[in-house]
Order: C-alpha cells, then structure tokens, then sequence
C-alpha cells in the first residue's frame, strides 16, 4: 500500500460524481475531504453515494483556501472550471491537482487491452453509448466516466 495522503475532493456534484472518487481515497485509507460551493441541502443525492460518510470531512456550500494548501492530491470534478481561483491557488502552493480520470488511466496503464475515451462538446454521451453498444457485440465493454458510473 502506498503513503496515506490527504486528499481533496473538489466538487461533489449535483449527482454525485465526486463520490466514486471520494470512496476510493478513503477505502485506501487516505484521509478525504469533499469540497463543493452548492449546499448540503442541493447535494443531498450525491453524499448518499458517498459510503464511509462518518470518515470523510464535507465543507458544502463553500471553499476553504486552507483545504487547498494543506492537500496532497487535489481530484477536480469535471464541473469546477479550469479557471478556477482554488486551483490557481493550490498550483501555486505545489499542490498536484488530478481528474478521477487522469488517476484511472495512471492504476489501469499496462493492465488492460484498449480504453477508448470521447471528448467535445457535443455528442459526447450518445458517440460513447453507440461505441459501447457496438464493443459489446464483441466482448465485454465498460461504459464509465461522467456518462454513468464513475470509474472508480
């Protein structure tokens, strides 16, 4: 097992796509906090996918530029904009700052045949869906990502 780290999570997500991520750090046994500037009242749905909930720290509602400086790993949902001031913030302290999918391509290189990613601006969800569809008709295909499951 690798060092316990501190990890944030920046942005929770209106249906939870922070909390895959949330649950993999803290089932390493890392030490997690889940960030989002919507309210706990807004979030309801996704800190219910968030399993180890009494193990990790939620500030809703708000950022703490503390949680920023002190991280070792920032995950930066896909919904937080890359011009973010916190991000700026923790760059400029030396914090790395990752997507949960830069992190998956990192554990699954080498270890797997082919991943097919889509990116855009449009289309994204029906050119996946279509591409699983057909990778299915021959063999096992997995559909992940901000279309369904997280990848964790």
């Amino acid at each position: 097992m690798t060092k316990k780290r501190t990890v944030l999570i920046m942005g929770l997500g209106l249906h939870g796509g922070g909390a895959g991520a949330a649950n993999y750090f803290s089932a390493r046994g890392d030490e997690v906090s889940v960030t989002d500037l919507k309210t706990e009242a807004e979030l309801e749905q996704g800190i219910q996918l968030v399993k180890d909930r009494d193990r990790i720290r939620f500030v809703l509602g708000r950022h703490e530029y503390r949680d920023f400086e002190t991280a070792d790993l920032i995950i930066q949902n896909p919904g937080v904009p890359p011009d973010s001031p916190y991000v700026a913030h923790a760059r400029a302290k030396g914090v790395q700052v990752e997507t949960d999918i830069s992190i998956f391509l990192d554990l699954v290189s080498g270890k797997t045949d082919a991943i097919v990613g889509v990116t855009g601006t449009k289309g994204k969800s029906t050119t996946a869906s279509l591409l699983h569809a057909i990778l299915n008709l021959q063999g096992h295909a997995l559909l992940a990502g901000n279309i369904t499951v997280s990848v964790f």
